[in-house]
């Protein structure tokens, strides 16, 4: 399942004219080497497509904006839209694995929203199928979508994804940490509590009791980052276990078995695990934009789709050691995709996009890592002097981030940039080391240096600047106001990042961009008070009154 637009920049409205020549031409788009490999199919509608199913090469489900139900009988050649009964976004599709049973005459007469467990066995379960969406909608059909019935939520949290493992057992999840569990078909749908309450935007389960849900944020006070974990159950999502941490934000994730997973997420993250959901680790996309939608016929072939304008679709053959960029040109976003067997898929996105695979596609690899440098200035820099670290990278297919470090730390990220630049301050000499990386948009990496530091060193030089800070009265009563004045001199040029702080009783008590700097006028309790100022800049104090210790004052 996908993240809504308002939490990344994943649905983005393409040019007039493509949605013009999406929406009305009925052409089919060739691939560009005029190879059969996707063909766009006509969808008979503008708007955006976000999730489908199919449950055999004839018959699918597409869902998205608008409360947009599509049907397909023949494999796509024609796609008749289903009466959802509503005009809010549907954020996910899923019917239940074909099952085909005996049709009792007495029940043809019941109302569809009857038509639930535990009869549910008696009919064709390949036609029994839910849709959720904006709003904690949650909509069931037991004949394909000729009706769709609103079931209760007992929720108004968008709700993301939606997964059965049979006609009974199914969970839906969705925004505000919502998850919930039905055992009856949807008849009653039971909340689950987490203690997380982050947007969760995919669900999946390979039986009733072992499922993931994904994703959930922690921030990292030792690293003063935030990171994401997928939660994995074992007792049908009584209890839930955090994995391991990653950087990536989750849109998508499927598991082929117990232990073989993916998920995909920002910048084509995307990170398979071999134990289970227990430790997830990043594999080589080739492409440095979201992907959004994943989809694995076994342990070895696998798509994902994504891209921003235009979209992209990438294969593995080899359970994710290599992604491979098909050349097909996809003119906006591609959402999810969906295969039936090797050389049969359908891909939706953007602008009523639908697309069906037909056949091997070719591939185009950039194998060449971007051409990076990093410099300071001044070469020979002084205290209280600005020091500027400034990267530079260029690649063919252009870079998506560099990074920078400083004194082994690292100090910033510059997304989609040819430059990266910050600046350092220092009150005291010594020697300091930095180094960058920079990322181009097929995932190849460069460092410079390659494999060491390059490093300044600063000397000292005063920094010319004073400042003195005094409080009057000179001896107050404690029926009389006190005010703390800090006045600076010499070169003491202040501006928005050179101020003067002033401190009472180890409290900040003013902040001042311009000298005289005084504390508004307060009275004292009786007894000894502290205070003293600094001039800084950038976190280092160019001057300070006294130069050690505190001032003072006594109230009688």
């Amino acid at each position: 399942m996908k993240y809504p637009p308002t939490k990344v920049s994943r649905i983005l409205v393409a040019v007039v004219f493509i949605i013009f020549f999406v929406a009305h031409f009925t052409i089919p788009s060739i691939a560009a080497n005029d190879s059969v490999q996707w063909i766009q199919q006509t969808s008979g509608t503008a708007s955006t497509l976000l999730d489908l199913q199919f449950v055999n090469k004839n018959t699918g489900w597409i869902v998205g904006e608008g409360g947009t139900i599509l049907k397909t009988t023949n494999s796509g050649e024609n796609w008749t839209k289903q009466n959802s009964g509503v005009t809010t976004t549907l954020w996910a599709v899923h019917f239940v694995n074909i099952n085909k049973g005996l049709i009792i005459f007495s029940y043809l007469f019941l109302p569809s929203w009857v038509i639930s467990p535990p009869w549910y066995g008696l009919f064709d379960n390949r036609y029994i199928g839910w849709v959720v969406g904006h709003g904690g909608l949650i909509l069931k059909t037991v004949d394909g979508g000729k009706n769709w019935v609103k079931q209760s939520s007992e929720t108004m949290s968008t709700l993301n994804d939606v997964y059965f493992v049979d006609a009974n057992t199914g969970w839906v999840v969705g925004d505000s940490g919502t998850i919930k569990k039905t055992t009856n078909g949807g008849l009653i749908w039971t909340s689950h509590t987490l203690g997380y309450a982050d947007s969760l935007n995919s669900v999946y389960f390979i039986n009733a009791n072992t499922g993931w849900v994904a994703p959930v944020s922690r921030y990292d006070p030792q690293t003063n980052m935030f990171y994401n974990y997928v939660l994995k159950t074992t007792d049908g999502g009584i209890t839930w276990k955090p994995s391991n941490k990653f950087s990536y934000y989750i849109s998508d994730m499927q598991f082929v078995d117990a232990n073989n997973g993916w998920a995909v997420g920002h910048y084509s993250g995307i990170l398979k695990t071999t134990d289970g959901g227990i430790n997830w680790f990043l594999q080589n996309s080739n492409v440095k934009k979201a992907s959004v939608g994943v989809y694995f016929l076994d342990a070895n072939r696998g798509w994902a789709v994504g891209g921003v304008f235009p979209g992209f679709v990438l294969n593995t053959t080899d359970n994710g050691t290599t992604w491979i960029r098909e050349e097909s040109v996809f003119p906006s976003t591609l959402n999810e995709v969906y295969f039936i067997d090797a050389t049969t898929g359908w891909a939706v996105g953007a602008d009523g996009q639908i697309w069906t695979y037909n056949g091997p596609a070719s591939t185009s690899v950039d194998t060449t890592p971007p051409t990076v440098s990093v410099t300071h200035s001044p070469l020979n820099p002084k205290t209280f002097e600005t020091i500027a670290v400034t990267a530079n990278a260029s690649d063919e297919f252009g870079i998506s981030t560099i990074e920078l470090y400083h004194d082994d730390e690292w100090i910033m990220t510059c997304s989609a940039p040819t430059s990266c630049s910050t600046s350092f301050l220092y009150g005291e000499s010594g020697t300091h080391t930095y180094y960058i990386s920079a990322t181009d948009t097929s995932g190849l990496t460069t460092r410079d240096p390659p494999n060491s530091t390059k490093n300044y060193t600063v000397s000292y030089v005063p920094s010319g600047i004073t400042i003195f800070v005094i409080q009057s009265p000179l001896n107050p009563k404690v029926s009389e106001s006190v005010k703390i004045t800090a006045t600076a001199s010499g070169n003491a040029a202040l501006n928005s990042s050179r101020v003067i702080y002033v401190y009472i009783d180890d409290a900040l008590a003013n902040i001042c961009t311009s000298s005289p700097c005084s504390t508004s006028p307060k009275k004292y309790s009786l007894g000894d008070h502290t205070y003293y100022a600094v001039i800084n800049e950038k976190l280092v104090d160019l001057a300070r009154d006294p130069v050690t210790g505190i001032k003072g004052f006594r109230v009688s």
